[in-house]
């Protein structure tokens, strides 16, 4: 007892960084809720899928925006596997709660997010719930909620039991200790995506390969030979995200995450046609910038990807240079960017 007194008096007196595990997986969810409640609102916040956590690099949107605006920043990255529309509005609602919306917030939006087959993952966006948010999943959903109550209990929980809720955090050192793992980038805290030194490869060079594994995506995602619909509940996630930014006035943006030409190539062209019809027009009633990827201006081949959906190191410093340049210097340092549009016309 005295043990487990101890750890807990040394997890509450240290660093919140220093305890927080952060793991792939259910982990990774996780871990967005515990930094946001221990650490605070970044500056500017990126909150998507794994597409996002693998292609959006914070050190190279501090190394453009520090100069421009002539300060340290903290740059996040909220993104976690599978993360689709509610739980970006489930993330969203607990920044506010947890007074740590940042000065600029990113959201991530792609036809994937807005699918019925992943709707409504109560087992991850209860993570982010609070009591009156469990009453009200009861009511509109019925028995269907009741599983995400063990999740809702845990983390309720490790609010006051610091010990259980970093608990993965204590086998994460045991293992660094014994030189089993290396310690883990956090992109939560603006390190780079995981093995970002070793991300330079891809495994759509060899055409047989390529066709492959495009294949494989779209079995797992076409029903009957089409994509799904968009979901309607989701679009009613989307618009009270929208809502929610804009009543407590988050600056807010949304963008597009590229798919590999490959895979891009083979998806029915009608799936990209209603997707930007519903994003843009709400974008458009709520005031919000919507970047799609022909919008970044950027050249992308099947080399920038490590799979079909997963950008690699040359894409992901392209695709956040893109980003930083058209979407957030012009927002956080928007005197710099005149002065480079004057210098420019200068010339």
């Amino acid at each position: 007892m005295l043990i487990l007194l101890a750890v807990e008096i040394a997890i509450r007196l240290a660093p919140p960084e220093q305890f927080i595990p952060y793991d792939g997986g259910l982990g990774e969810h996780l871990a967005i809720a515990s930094f946001l409640s221990a650490i605070g609102p970044a500056d500017v916040a990126f909150v998507g899928s794994s597409m996002t956590r693998d292609g959006i690099a914070p050190p190279l949107v501090r190394a453009q925006l520090e100069p421009a605006v002539g300060r340290p920043v903290y740059v996040a990255n909220y993104s976690a596997s599978s993360l689709v529309i509610d739980e970006t509005n489930a993330i969203v609602n607990y920044m506010i709660r947890q007074k740590a919306t940042p000065r600029l917030l990113l959201c991530e939006i792609c036809p994937q997010q807005l699918r019925p087959s992943t709707s409504f993952r109560m087992g991850t966006t209860a993570i982010f719930w609070d009591i009156e948010d469990l009453i009200r999943n009861l009511v509109q959903n019925g028995k269907a909620s009741t599983r995400a109550l063990p999740m809702f209990i845990r983390r309720q929980a490790g609010q006051g039991w610091l010990t259980l809720r970093y608990r993965e955090r204590l086998r994460q050192w045991s293992q660094q200790l014994l030189r089993l793992t290396d310690k883990p980038m956090v992109p939560m805290l603006g390190d780079y995506p995981e093995n970002w030194d070793a991300r330079t490869t891809t495994s759509l060079a060899d055409p047989a390969r390529r066709d492959s594994l495009v294949q494989r995506w779209l079995q797992r995602n076409l029903r009957g030979g089409r994509y799904p619909k968009i979901d309607p509940k989701l679009v009613v996630r989307l618009e009270q995200t929208l809502q929610l930014c804009r009543q407590h006035q988050i600056p807010l943006v949304l963008y597009e995450m590229p798919l590999s030409p490959a895979l891009r190539a083979k998806m029915p062209p009608d799936v990209y046609k209603e997707f930007y019809a519903l994003v843009g027009e709400l974008a458009g009633v709520y005031a919000v910038p919507f970047y799609r990827v022909a919008d970044l201006d950027l050249s992308i081949g099947d080399e920038h990807f490590s799979d079909v959906v997963h950008m690699n190191r040359r894409g992901a410093t392209l695709l956040t240079h893109a980003l930083t340049q058209k979407a957030i210097l012009p927002r956080l340092a928007p005197q710099t960017r005149a002065d480079l549009s004057t210098s420019n016309s200068s010339h």
